[in-house]
Formats: structure tokens, sequence, C-alpha cells
């Protein structure tokens, strides 16, 4: 991807050059902590811990409170975004395992 000089972009593809005013990435995340209502009640039913951004500060073992683990976009503080997809199963597998070795502690 090049700017030119009119501040259009070109943008060159394996078999043909789009020239454009925009490029606009759609990755289909919003940047929100999902759940809802459902979970803002339970977040303070249970003074569940949050980072200033609205995520779960949660433990490597991806332990939210004792007995509670997050999986997905709530676990992304911690595992990056890769939790929010197939990918991140991995990751996810891999801190269960580990939370479960160390006791599921915080």
């Amino acid at each position: 991807m090049s700017s030119l000089e009119d501040g259009s972009i070109s943008l060159t593809l394996a078999d043909q050059t789009l020239t454009t005013q925009r490029v606009i990435l759609a990755t289909g995340f919003t940047p929100q902590r999902p759940g809802g209502p459902w979970l803002d009640h339970a977040i303070a039913a249970h003074d569940l811990p949050l980072a200033p951004c609205g995520y779960p500060v949660i433990a490597p073992s991806l332990a939210w409170a004792p007995g509670l683990y997050v999986t997905g976009a709530l676990a992304e503080l911690e595992l990056g975004p890769v939790a929010r997809n197939i990918a991140g199963a991995r990751n996810i597998a891999g801190a269960r395992h580990a939370g479960a070795r160390l006791g599921g502690e915080r």
C-alpha cells in the first residue's frame, strides 16, 4: 500500500492494483466488553474486578473469581487479541490447565 501525491491510496494485490481515497479494515470486533446488562449485574452483585477499560482483571489461570473462569473476549487482557478466535482456544486450554495445577489461584 502506498500513498499517492493526490492523497489517494494505491493497494497492489496479486493480480491488480486498486486506487482509492480510503481503506477501511472491517475486523468484526467492537471496542467494548461483551456481555451486556446481565454481565453488568453479575459484576456489581459479586464485586468482580475490572480494568479501567471495563474488561475483567483475571488470573493467568483465567479465573475471575473463585470457581469463575472466563474465555473468549473476556479473557482478552490475559491472552491478547487471539482470545476472541479459534487460535485463542489453544491458549485458553493451556491457561486453564495451568490454573488447575496451581489450584486456580488468582
